[in-house]
């Protein structure tokens, strides 16, 4: 855990590996942790990069991939589109872990192969129609960060009818009309890297703000659980050791709020989860069984919630001032 100021690692030498949000800097995310539920054992699914950590949000693997596509360009033609578009795929081998232990860079990019840019792996999405759960992914088709345009079973089927523009989100949920599940991925110029280039944490959080506020005042409070995170750990500086479970992580650890009427009260799990905890949720809430390995033995969350609880009331938070015109965006200080 004493890589973060590599550039290797965090793509960067101006010193943002060692960045840390106070209090003040994050005081709505401060303010869900404090009066809902805070995982302190939250790690993603790989060590990164980005693009396999949302697939894994929602297949429980990756395809062994360990690439964002290449060339990294957003575009309207993207992933299964774009014939002309790769991976990277790990290829196996017996010494890897202790490899990836050691830092061995080049004997494990040794191991890298190039494939098409579009995944045959299987979704939760199938299995929740099976179950008659409606479902829909609010992500832009156009960001690369976005897994749905890269997996066989959603772009070339007619479910990617259910990949619809994350603007949309508001709208569905201050009226009633969320589906049983839901994926929010917000657009690209609201990521929380922290950067040089006058990007604002604010921002973004301001957009979450904006996105939990329509669910709290919407009908469906009290029927809904929101969880929060991040797709990797940015570059930020983290002690926690992660553990390690196969060739492909657990990744560093990143942030998880947990917001529902039934979440525990300013509670903190010290419970191990990662990504593909929420499908182990999904699974045993509609007895799906497991896609994976990893869903399998992963924590399903069910220990943040208790239902016997009165029901907690909504928490509709402010946004910050922002500063009108600016580009990037940013807040007033």
């Amino acid at each position: 855990m004493n890589g973060f100021d590599s550039p290797y690692i965090s793509g960067s030498e101006d010193g943002s590996p060692f960045t840390q949000y106070r209090r003040s800097d994050i005081p709505a995310y401060w303010s869900y942790a404090k009066n809902f539920a805070l995982a302190d054992r939250m790690f993603s699914s790989m060590y990164g990069p980005s693009l396999p950590e949302h697939a894994f949000a929602v297949a429980a693997t990756a395809g062994r991939v360990v690439s964002n596509k290449l060339p990294l360009h957003d575009g309207r033609a993207m992933h299964c589109e774009d014939a002309s578009e790769y991976f990277y795929r790990l290829r196996r081998h017996p010494s890897l872990i202790e490899w990836e232990k050691q830092a061995e860079i080049d004997k494990i990019e040794a191991l890298y192969e190039s494939i098409t840019a579009c995944l045959d792996i299987k979704t939760i999405f199938s299995a929740l129609e099976e179950k008659g759960v409606s479902w829909r992914y609010y992500g832009r088709r156009d960001d690369f960060h976005n897994p749905m345009g890269a997996i066989d079973e959603i772009r070339n089927t007619d479910r990617w009818d259910n990949v619809i523009p994350p603007e949309r989100f508001i709208t569905d949920a201050r009226s009633g009309d969320l589906p049983g599940v839901s994926y929010l991925l917000p657009p690209e110029v609201y990521n929380e890297h922290p950067q040089s280039d006058g990007r604002s944490m604010c921002v973004g959080e301001n957009w979450t703000v904006r996105q939990v506020n329509a669910v709290m005042q919407g009908p469906d409070w009290k029927h809904t659980a929101i969880f929060i995170t991040w797709d990797d750990f940015g570059g930020l500086y983290d002690h926690v050791r992660p553990p390690v479970v196969d060739e492909f992580g657990l990744g560093p650890r990143v942030p998880l709020l947990v917001i529902s009427p039934w979440a525990k009260p300013g509670h903190v799990s010290h419970t191990t989860y990662e990504f593909s905890s929420f499908l182990a949720l999904i699974e045993r809430l509609h007895d799906i069984p497991p896609l994976t390995h990893r869903d399998r033995r992963a924590h399903d969350l069910f220990d943040v919630f208790d239902f016997d609880q009165e029901p907690l009331d909504p928490v509709v938070l402010p946004e910050r001032p922002q500063v009108e015109g600016a580009t990037p965006q940013r807040c007033r200080l």
